[in-house]
């Protein structure tokens, strides 16, 4: 199915973009994410740095299990999709806030992995721009897990090869997993580093600008 873009304006400035990838990419990254989720050596822990009860799922660092970033497919769909001119576009016409696109120098890629009764309350996400891509195998075995962006009460349906882009400062939510499971998340956050930042004391690679 072709790629449909779909900008949001009122109240803040997110996208959505449904059908993101081909089918066989979709199933290509499935594939990467369910070995090491069945895997005992690679296993989806708990986030770190949050106070109890504010969120019940698993996550998977990305940047931790690649030292170089090529190696993994999922990682390089991901740069594909900062390199996306079309999307992009779409993002620096719809609001002056995405001219920042450009400027991140750093960025953050993690999986989370959500199942019945896994929730995450509201928070902001330490970054200037966030990316959430989802996706699960079908058919579909799960309910629940939307997405609300809390302080305008808009809720995001959550759809499987499905991307969202927001400004990482508005708080948002994922609604409880009523039942099933199977409902993975693939997260980028991108930063502006001084330029005097030690980057490889952090978590993460650097594909900012110039930097391919």
């Amino acid at each position: 199915m072709k790629r449909k873009y779909i900008t949001h304006t009122k109240q803040i400035p997110y996208l959505i973009v449904e059908n993101y990838f081909k089918d066989e990419e979709v199933d290509n990254m499935l594939s990467e994410i369910k070995l090491f989720d069945e895997n005992e050596l690679f296993c989806f822990q708990p986030g770190l740095k949050m106070e109890e009860g504010h969120k019940h799922n698993t996550q998977l660092g990305l940047d931790k299990l690649y030292a170089i970033r090529q190696a993994s497919y999922t990682l390089t769909k991901l740069d594909e999709i900062f390199h996306d001119k079309k999307l992009v576009k779409k993002l620096e016409d719809m609001h002056w806030f995405y001219d920042s696109w450009g400027l991140t120098n750093y960025d953050s890629s993690f999986v989370t992995k959500f199942v019945e009764d896994d929730y995450y309350h509201e928070h902001r996400d330490c970054s200037v721009i966030s990316w959430m891509y989802w996706l699960w195998e079908e058919p579909k075995s799960f309910t629940g897990g939307d997405v609300r962006l809390t302080d305008y009460n808009i809720d995001v349906p959550v759809k499987r090869n499905q991307l969202m882009i927001f400004p990482s400062s508005i708080r948002h939510s994922v609604n409880k997993i009523e039942n099933g499971k199977g409902r993975y998340c693939v997260v980028r956050f991108l930063h502006i580093l001084p330029a005097n930042s030690k980057v490889e004391s952090l978590e993460g690679a650097t594909i900012g600008k110039g930097n391919g």
